[in-house]
């Protein structure tokens, strides 16, 4: 269920490519930006209730490889939905609320229930659900605040913060000031890594990555891999979050 469940988190970093105009314009290379004003240029306001998508997966694991479809949804600051099927047929279905985590795999018929904390624990993550819903949306992980180290070369910014032991790293383009990738460096349980790439303007939400790459790599030196294509989004349109967990499946932990 560990590696169920990793792929099924990771598959939900979503990106849209329906309704949308070039990112940006504007060329932002001649400015030397402080660490406030590339936080606030980095995370615009957006007005959106709905968000509902398809998408096509690949996942490698050291367990497991192959692609998938999903359909994702999600209701702003309440919940986050995922239908995954391969030919055609239901693998796993997911439903993250404001506490748990809850992911059903049709193949094995299990099931698992966990609260976000548990699971953040478990994988050595502080995890809510707004920072969920913020790596789900392609925002930055880290709260950095006048701590972080600011840095910049000739093509990207990069802040970079350290929590106990753990690195949080965020690089971003000094042309468009997007997010390129983030890093968190845990020594004790691993590191996760996202890309992003081809952002597409969107009425409802502003510059949204078009395409993206979530690397992870845990204690144990097991990988997975998880890429996101063919997205067609719509927003502020609901949808149905059915979830329902069959009486004969058994319950098991990450």
């Amino acid at each position: 269920m560990r590696s169920i469940l990793l792929a099924a988190i990771g598959c939900i970093f979503l990106s849209s490519c329906a309704s949308f105009r070039p990112a940006t314009d504007a060329d932002h290379s001649n400015r030397k930006l402080s660490k406030t004003e590339l936080l606030k240029s980095s995370r615009p306001e957006s007005d959106w209730s709905w968000l509902i998508a398809k998408a096509k997966i690949r996942l490698e694991s050291t367990e497991q490889s192959g692609s998938a479809t999903a359909q994702i949804r999600i209701r702003r600051d309440s919940a986050i939905w995922m239908h995954v099927s391969k030919v055609k047929v239901e693998a796993a279905r997911l439903l993250i609320d404001t506490d748990s985590i809850y992911v059903i795999d049709r193949i094995n018929k299990r099931y698992l229930a966990e609260s976000i904390e548990s699971i953040g624990t478990r994988f050595g993550l502080e995890l809510d659900y707004n920072r969920i819903q913020r790596l789900v949306m392609g925002e930055r992980i880290w709260e950095y605040d006048n701590k972080a180290k600011l840095m910049r070369s000739a093509s990207q910014y990069q802040l970079r913060d350290t929590e106990r032991d753990i690195i949080h790293k965020a690089w971003f383009s000094t042309s468009t000031l997007l997010m390129i990738s983030q890093l968190i460096d845990d020594p004790r349980f691993g590191n996760m890594e996202l890309s992003y790439a081809d952002y597409e303007q969107h009425e409802a939400y502003g510059p949204l990555a078009g395409s993206r790459t979530i690397f992870i790599t845990d204690s144990q030196k097991a990988t997975y891999l998880c890429e996101i294509s063919k997205i067609r989004a719509k927003w502020n349109q609901s949808g149905s979050m059915r979830f329902s967990v069959p009486s004969h499946y058994s319950r098991v932990s990450p």
